[in-house]
């Protein structure tokens, strides 16, 4: 499933097993920020590209998320995550949008791979 208790069920079940946080996920899939707080201690890699309720790989709207990215970044700080942040596109037309990404996170001091 796609679920986050399902998510939280493997990475309790396989010893070593580390999570690729995408908070568009999160957003597509309607999820609150709560229902992913048990993840958190999972976190290896958070990964960051635009998203909307049932579409989660969207283009920058004026340079911006369509969502608030800040509570999940200080869902991160609170829950200690040390992990690596990306940015996200996979369809060459989207690729444009990884630079505006990048400006996000930057202005908001997470440093991006």
């Amino acid at each position: 499933g796609q679920h986050p208790d399902d998510a939280l069920y493997l990475l309790e079940h396989v010893p070593g097993l580390r999570l690729d946080y995408d908070p568009s996920h999160v957003v597509c899939n309607e999820y609150s920020l709560g229902q992913t707080a048990e993840l958190m201690k999972h976190v290896a890699h958070v990964g960051v590209r635009n998203a909307k309720p049932g579409d989660y790989s969207l283009p920058l709207v004026d340079g911006e998320l369509s969502y608030p990215i800040r509570p999940f970044l200080d869902a991160f700080i609170a829950a200690k995550v040390n992990a690596y942040v990306s940015v996200e596109y996979f369809r060459p037309a989207d690729r444009g949008n990884i630079p505006g990404l990048k400006a996000i996170l930057e202005r908001e001091r997470i440093p991006v791979t």
